[in-house]
């Protein structure tokens, strides 16, 4: 016996939204990495989580995003207009055999917009230039505590023993807390 299929429709509950975002976030970016290695292509998903506070980037098997936005930079606006009506022609067709007649309009850029579109493309290749050092960073600093027998600089070391102490008393601290909060039975 398969699975019944699932009516697709806005839920009603935040709760039961940020609770189905978390399961099917985790599915699509499976299927992402599965496509990209499958297909062999690059995939990108940005996925904004229902509260608005939080995104998700999921990479195929390239984990470079900044190739994967320069290839993408590089498709003429024509041809990514023409990509555009082609995906609303099919969304229009798929509406209209379940009853729904669907009408879009897509604006078309002038030459102002388009200049001012390949400027935001370079801000957003030097932004993203910017989150990937910022990346790179954290995972190395990740790495030393995964295994700080590893780490040769002093001052990280120093670092990371400030934090050990500070975290030491905020748990000192904590476990006060309950301790004196801890109901007499």
């Amino acid at each position: 016996m398969g699975r019944q299929k699932v009516k697709i429709a806005r839920l009603e509950s935040a709760l039961n939204r940020r609770i189905t975002y978390g399961k099917r976030m985790k599915g699509i970016a499976k299927k992402v990495k599965d496509l990209s290695h499958v297909c062999d292509v690059d995939v990108v998903v940005l996925m904004f989580h229902p509260n608005g506070k939080k995104a998700t980037l999921c990479l195929g098997e390239n984990r470079e995003l900044l190739p994967i936005l320069e290839r993408y930079s590089k498709i003429g606006i024509q041809e990514r207009e023409g990509r555009i009506r082609e995906s609303q022609d099919l969304v229009k067709k798929m509406m209209r055999k379940i009853g729904h007649d669907v009408e879009t309009q897509t604006p078309q850029p002038s030459m102002d917009e388009s200049e001012s579109l390949e400027e935001k493309a370079e801000k957003l290749k030097n932004k993203i230039k910017d989150v990937q050092e910022k990346i790179n960073m954290a995972t190395y600093r990740l790495s030393c505590w995964e295994s700080p027998e590893t780490v040769t600089n002093m001052d990280m070391l120093d670092d990371m023993e400030i934090i050990v102490r500070k975290n030491l008393q905020q748990l000192k601290l904590q476990k006060e807390s309950m301790i004196v909060n801890e109901p007499a039975v």
